[in-house]
């Protein structure tokens, strides 16, 4: 079955978007819209960006870090990060007959396993993680493209937090959170998932009602722009 979708293919963020919010998903892919930025997922990005780039360099200079916008406390934080031999893994796939896209933080194609980090102020816990459906469709697509995958997924969390500044009014001075994101310091929080095959299976279903979904409605839209 041939899909009409807006892009061409399905990926873990328009599944995602699709399921909690249709209209800003038809405002994002139909008509090209801004992705929704704030400044967790903008510092998510910056710190992603850089992990991929630490892997193929050693050491980075004040000027060299200075040009992209990670300070030397961030780099130094995040050299201490265990990652696997690929960063940024792509794997282009059709999921039951659906094109789909994933790039996963980090992977090891050998004993195909697979970690994604993540940061952002709202802690993870066990109970989180198990309901964070992104884990699984990674899990289905290494699955899908190398017929074998490790169960166990990681998710590592870098605990960031707002930084602290020191407001004086007269003789009084408080604490504020500004809207600067840092890394607490703390050591990265590592979750381990294991993934069932009942899982793969139910997203593989759940990635092609989707798929439908929104090729009937991106169809209508056309139609109805016509």
């Amino acid at each position: 079955m041939k899909y009409n979708l807006p892009k061409q293919y399905l990926s873990y963020s328009q599944l995602d978007l699709w399921q909690k919010n249709k209209d800003q998903y038809r405002a994002r892919y139909y008509l090209n819209g801004p992705s929704f930025e704030n400044t967790e997922t903008i510092f998510g990005k910056k710190i992603a960006s850089f992990l991929e780039r630490l892997s193929a360099k050693k050491e980075w200079g004040e000027r060299e870090l200075k040009k992209i916008g990670v300070t030397r406390d961030e780099y130094l934080y995040l050299k201490k990060v265990k990652k696997f031999k690929y960063s940024e893994y792509r794997i282009e796939i059709e999921v039951g007959g659906v094109p789909f896209l994933g790039v996963m933080d980090t992977f090891s194609k050998h004993f195909r396993r697979i970690g994604e980090f993540k940061t952002g102020k709202e802690p993870w816990n066990d109970v989180r993680v198990r309901k964070h459906q992104q884990l699984v469709v990674y899990s289905l697509l290494v699955k899908s493209k190398f017929r074998k995958v490790d169960p166990w997924v990681k998710l590592i969390w870098l605990q960031t937090e707002y930084k602290p500044v020191m407001d004086t009014i007269g003789s009084i001075t408080c604490e504020r959170e500004s809207n600067e994101l840092s890394f607490t310091g703390l050591k990265p929080q590592i979750f381990k998932r294991r993934i069932a095959e009942w899982e793969r299976k139910k997203m593989k279903e759940t990635i092609q009602r989707v798929a439908q979904e929104i090729s009937d409605d991106f169809t209508q839209f056309q139609i109805y722009e016509r």
